[in-house]
């Protein structure tokens, strides 16, 4: 793994920030740290905004996941991509690396990171609710109560964080901190957990995106500050969708990644899948679905209902030149759409379809489990979960790579 943490003294190695971000992630005595067995290396040598060095030296040095929980003052106050997001973008998809990077503690700032293929993630309070800039729960840091977990969409109207994770005191090594910063390593740390434990997602970004998106649990943490998800400036009470699709849980994250469904007719209550595509692995008929089909399923029972939550992520089309963040190009070439149908019958019950994010996320399908040993007998019940190319007419010769998972609560 790799850190890249500013430390307020300067780039330095032997920051106690460095420290307490190190002692969170591999603190391997009594109060152990999220990824013991990981190997760290701590990147935080940078010059300017556009500095790739950092990021390339911890590409060379083998790190798979990568934690940043800082930006410039540029990127908090400017609603387009940075170079170095276009450039994490293409480590991304070049080097397949997870990069995870805070929201920010402000949200009168622009969301701090706004790469298409980057894990964005924001702060709850101990309590669960959203960091508002209210007292922090049970907290008992003096400066946690003026963080604001960022939520600002992007220029393009990306939903943005992706993601929240617990924002408050948390103690590491004899250090304690709150805010944004102790997110991006607490995550990592998951995302470091989950590929210790299936070896087979190392270099898979996309679909520890796609897990760690997919793990909140029921539908009273799906949304901490309870608000739906919007557009930036729609009324509601925590105004935008600011905790993303919930309250990141390691258990089902690793339940999902256990469990690889390859599109064989196996449905199933926790599941996922990666791979690459191409236009020519979609149907030329509308609605243009996916080659390989995946199949969910709730519990068993007398009746049974549970709800599905369901995560796509794919890469933007990215091309940087190695070393300067100055030359890439960036867009978000493939539009996919999630689209869910109840079996048997072939009933659209549910989809995902929007055109700004490199994501398509379904929270809160209520679907009824298998019911052959009911009286009287009732059905088989399985969700089809279909993949579709909305842009297919546009789409030429593009390619990416994807990451999908699912789990029912």
């Amino acid at each position: 793994m790799s850190l890249n943490i500013r430390s307020t003294g300067g780039f330095t190695f032997d920051s106690p920030e460095a420290t307490f971000m190190a002692g969170l992630l591999a603190n391997t005595t009594s109060d152990p740290g999220f990824a013991n067995a990981a190997q760290l290396h701590v990147a935080n040598f940078v010059l300017g905004d556009s500095e790739a060095s950092d990021i390339d030296w911890a590409v060379a040095q083998g790190a798979f996941i990568h934690s940043q929980s800082w930006a410039y003052v540029a990127e908090t106050q400017n609603a387009t991509f940075s170079g170095r997001d276009q450039y994490l973008d293409w480590r991304t998809r070049e080097s397949a690396r997870l990069y995870v990077l805070s929201a920010g503690n402000d949200d009168a700032d622009e969301m701090h990171h706004k790469g298409y293929n980057l894990l964005v993630v924001g702060g709850v309070w101990s309590d669960g609710l959203i960091a508002d800039g209210a007292p922090p729960g049970a907290d008992s840091c003096t400066t946690a109560s003026s963080y604001r977990s960022t939520w600002r969409n992007d220029a393009a109207g990306q939903e943005l964080p992706h993601l929240v994770a617990p924002a408050g005191c948390t103690q590491a090594v004899g250090l304690e901190y709150a805010g944004s910063s102790v997110i991006p390593p607490a995550i990592a740390g998951i995302a470091a957990g989950i590929t210790e434990y299936e070896t087979s997602l190392q270099g898979w970004p996309e679909a520890l995106k796609a897990i760690l998106m997919a793990s909140p649990d029921a539908a009273g943490n799906a949304s901490p500050d309870g608000c739906p998800w919007g557009t930036y400036g729609v009324s509601c009470a925590g105004s935008d969708g600011r905790d993303g699709t919930g309250l990141v849980h390691g258990e089902n994250a690793r339940s999902m990644a256990a469990n690889r469904q390859p599109g064989t007719f196996t449905p199933a209550r926790f599941g996922y899948d990666l791979g690459s595509m191409a236009k020519s692995d979609f149907s030329s008929s509308s609605p243009h679905l996916f080659s390989t089909t995946h199949y969910a399923q709730a519990a068993a029972g007398c009746p049974s209902f549970e709800n599905l939550r369901i995560v796509l992520a794919w890469d933007s089309n990215v091309t940087c030149t190695a070393g300067s963040t100055g030359s890439c190009t960036d867009t978000l070439g493939m539009d996919l759409d999630l689209r869910v149908y109840e079996e048997p019958g072939g009933t659209l019950v549910a989809q995902s379809s929007s055109t700004t994010n490199s994501y398509e996320h379904v929270e809160d399908l209520l679907i009824r489990g298998p019911q052959g040993n009911c009286t009287p007998t009732g059905s088989l019940w399985y969700y089809r979960i279909e993949i579709a190319l909305a842009n297919y007419s546009s789409v030429t010769s593009e390619t990416t790579f994807y990451g999908l998972a699912w789990h029912t609560y």
